[in-house]
């Protein structure tokens, strides 16, 4: 562009060369427009993927939290229920005079 800028200008064509550094100028703000653009998209990025990465952090110890949770009350759960449960397997109900429940 410059040396266009200097050829029109040797060529005595003032208007070519008001045109020609128009132009330039016009190009100028188009790339730092784009580039101010580019550096903005960057930035959106960048703070789209750190909160991306902190759900997913959340996301994993809601998971983790949850699956702790099951395994505690899984394990409440055979201690309280399945001696019962065992105890039922040897005892079945029977009715007569002397006892309520009898032995298989």
């Amino acid at each position: 562009m410059l040396d266009s800028e200097t050829s029109a200008e040797r060529l005595h064509c003032d208007n070519y060369a008001l045109s020609i550094r128009a132009l330039q100028e016009r190009l100028t703000d188009i790339v730092d427009e784009l580039k101010h653009n580019k550096d903005e998209l960057e930035l959106t990025l960048r703070k789209t993927l750190k909160g991306l990465a902190t759900q997913k952090a959340e996301l994993e110890q809601q998971g983790r939290k949850a699956i702790d949770d099951m395994r505690r009350e899984d394990k409440e759960y055979q201690v309280l229920e399945l001696p019962c449960l065992r105890l039922s397997t040897f005892w079945t109900p029977f009715r007569d005079d002397t006892q309520d429940w009898k032995p298989r």
